[in-house]
């Protein structure tokens, strides 16, 4: 009878975190289409798009995680029309959860969350600089008026993903385990 090597297995991702990450793609994928079609809504769908990483990291791991990222990014660009509009969860959205996972992970707090927020903000600005035709829905008049809208945005995005997340860990995990 052949051994069962356990770091073979836990190497492996299970049928559930396989399931969760076939239907989540599914949603990213209709909430990245509607941030690129909807102007209105924009944010909103790409805030919601971001959800999905840091659940399949809940229920899983940090690799889960990140080929779940890998794994909507590379089909939303075969997939969706508007490639634009991909850009932001790619350089900003997407990996969000992953960051915010792994710095909370850590024990230095305060440090975690400066550099979290270093993060935020290099990313967002490297939205800015390359598409900024993005940004022209939010009507800001000058570069000098984006950075406190963007400051306010990534507290704002920060707080609410933190509340989410601990609704769904109060709230939901329980459902669907």
């Amino acid at each position: 009878m052949a051994k069962t090597n356990s770091t073979n297995h836990s190497s492996k991702f299970s049928t559930k975190t396989i399931s969760l990450c076939g239907i989540f793609l599914v949603f990213t994928l209709l909430f990245l289409f509607l941030a690129g079609s909807i102007s209105n809504i924009q944010m909103i769908s790409y805030c919601l798009s971001s959800i999905f990483v840091i659940i399949i990291l809940e229920e899983s791991n940090l690799r889960a995680g990140i080929a779940f990222y890998v794994a909507s990014s590379l089909l939303a660009l075969l997939v969706l029309p508007n490639k634009l509009a991909i850009v932001p969860y790619i350089l900003f959205f997407g990996h969000y959860g992953i960051w915010y996972y792994w710095f909370t992970k850590t024990k230095y707090r305060y440090l975690v969350h400066a550099i979290n927020y270093l993060v935020a903000n290099i990313s967002v600005f490297t939205i800015y600089f390359t598409c900024k035709e993005l940004f022209v829905s939010l009507k800001i008049p000058s570069f000098i008026l984006f950075i406190p809208v963007v400051e306010v945005f990534i507290f704002l995005f920060d707080y609410m993903y933190g509340r989410c997340l601990y609704y769904y860990r109060r709230d939901v995990r329980s459902k669907i385990s």
